[in-house]
């Protein structure tokens, strides 16, 4: 018998993805590379679960400043990188 599939989210978490750049480093060589992200939050409200190998898919509602914000993506959506700041109680 196959072990259910661990789930990276739950209706009710409050999640964040980087959105932009707030600082940047410069090396003495002149490499640039960012140290502070940006970030949008969110909570999420919806999951239709994937099976096999697709992913799940959320549905987020952001909280400000972004207020009346819906975003549906994959979990392992590139364009988001969802990160879980607290999980649903």
């Amino acid at each position: 018998m196959e072990q259910a599939e661990e789930h990276r989210f739950n209706v009710g978490d409050y999640v964040r993805w980087p959105i932009g750049v707030a600082v940047f480093a410069a090396s003495s060589d002149g490499e640039v590379t960012p140290i502070e992200n940006t970030y949008s939050y969110g909570i999420i409200v919806d999951i239709a679960r994937g099976c096999g190998e697709h992913a799940d898919v959320v549905i987020i509602y952001c909280t400000p400043p972004h207020v009346d914000t819906w975003v549906v993506c994959h979990v392992d959506d590139e364009k988001y990188r969802l990160e879980l700041v607290s999980e649903q109680k």
